[in-house]
């Protein structure tokens, strides 16, 4: 879940120091693999590099019109407050990706 309370995305992301509000995106803008979260409890994934006009590329699950079947989209925005996105964070800073022992 992503507002869920304790262990959501969110709240995740900001224990592990991980976390970006979208108030702070001129000095750490959202970077490839990031997690963006949306104000309306969704989440996606940054797509391509943050460019410098503001364009925002997405790969979002549950992201079809409305009556249509759920699907995973690519998506653009114009900007971050044009997509409603609140902040964003990366796992990779925080999770051990080793290989597991035998």
């Amino acid at each position: 879940a992503v507002f869920a309370g304790d262990n959501d995305i969110k709240d995740i992301l900001i224990q592990n120091g991980a976390y970006v509000d979208a108030k702070k995106a001129s000095t750490s803008p959202p970077q490839p693999g990031d997690i963006l979260i949306f104000g309306r409890s969704h989440t996606g994934f940054v797509s391509a590099p943050y460019s410098s006009s503001g364009k925002l590329y997405t790969i979002e699950g549950n992201s079809s019109a409305a009556g249509k079947p759920n699907s995973v989209a690519r998506n653009q925005y114009d900007s971050l407050e044009a997509a409603g996105i609140i902040g964003w964070g990366n796992v990779d800073t925080f999770i051990n990706r080793s290989p597991a022992k035998k």
